[in-house]
């Protein structure tokens, strides 16, 4: 299975889920593609709750999750996964990039507009 998802702010979102492996990329408007060590579709109203639970020291974009803490935030985010309609719900990408051995940063992206099956 392969999906692309089209974001308000131009991004971009590959999702490939082969022999139970999932793969997710990450392109921006300007064309930089971005491997991701993981990925959600989550309502945006549960990403901003999810957030609000963790201390800001944990989620400061400066700093980078250690691994523990990242796949904790993702395993929480994953209980919250988005089971609806984007035209009913604004709906985001959660994502986890790897910055080195052990180290995560989060991201979100704007809210998804279309969704495509890519065959």
């Amino acid at each position: 299975m392969q999906r692309k998802y089209f974001t308000r702010k131009a991004g971009v979102f590959f999702q490939s889920v082969r022999s139970g492996k999932e793969l997710w990329i990450k392109q921006d408007r300007s064309g930089k593609i971005q491997r991701l060590a993981g990925g959600l579709l989550l309502p945006r109203g549960k990403f901003e709750e999810l957030i609000e639970e963790y201390p800001s020291s944990l989620l400061d974009k400066t700093n980078c999750l250690d691994a523990e803490v990242a796949r904790e935030l993702f395993e929480d985010a994953r209980r919250e996964k988005f089971a609806g309609n984007i035209e009913y719900e604004d709906t985001v990408i959660f994502f986890l990039i790897e910055k080195g051995p052990d180290k995560y940063e989060i991201g979100c992206s704007s809210t998804i507009e279309r969704i495509e099956e890519i065959k």
